[in-house]
């Protein structure tokens, strides 16, 4: 295979950040020949190292490398309040929800923090045909419980109930997936009070 074709099948298999493992299953190659392949699409400037043992496609933006370099994770916080309309807000610092450790990154652009949570707190996001991984609406808010212990985005959240953006029913069943008791009570009141407020 060469340089061109691996590139398309990156982006035709939606994997802008990808390792030494994932990039040898592509090529049907050996590790140490893999490394030499990938040390060459570097020097022609078609790849990037992001970090030791993972690489990114050349311009890969950081939303997407920030929300990708860890399976299963995705932006939360206010890059994705920013993404759906909910802040006018430009983060300069990245939250990205995973179910493994990492040390904070920092990208061209923006500082990358990692919360660490349980395998089973990771659903309620989707990958954008663009690239980055978000938290869908109602999860940006119960990760807000989930990771502050209270409400920070508290106009954000007014603003999205206002706009028609949030999903009452499944802001519940979100808060209930997290298995936390005293999350799901303080979730109860915000839901009772915006249906209070949207039936008004």
């Amino acid at each position: 295979m060469n340089s061109v074709d691996f590139t398309e099948m990156l982006r035709e298999l939606r994997l802008p950040v990808f390792t030494i493992d994932t990039a040898s299953s592509i090529i049907q190659k050996p590790k140490p020949y893999t490394r030499l392949f990938i040390n060459r699409l570097r020097r022609k400037n078609l790849i990037s190292m992001v970090e030791r043992g993972r690489y990114c496609l050349r311009g890969t933006d950081d939303y997407t490398l920030a929300s990708r370099i860890i399976p299963d994770s995705y932006l939360t916080g206010y890059a994705a309040l920013e993404h759906y309309g909910f802040t006018t807000q430009i983060p300069t610092k990245l939250s990205v929800v995973a179910a493994k450790y990492h040390r904070s990154l920092r990208l061209a652009g923006h500082t990358v923090v990692f919360s660490k949570v349980k395998k089973e707190f990771i659903y309620g996001f989707t990958i954008t045909s663009s690239g980055p991984a978000f938290a869908e609406p109602e999860k940006i808010f119960i990760d807000d419980l989930y990771l502050h212990g209270r409400q920070l985005f508290g106009e954000e959240f007014a603003l999205a109930v206002s706009m028609g953006r949030l999903d009452l029913k499944k802001l519940e069943r979100y808060a209930q997936m997290s298995g936390n008791k005293a999350l799901l009570k303080k979730m109860r009141g915000l839901i009772q009070a915006a249906g209070t407020n949207m039936l008004r």
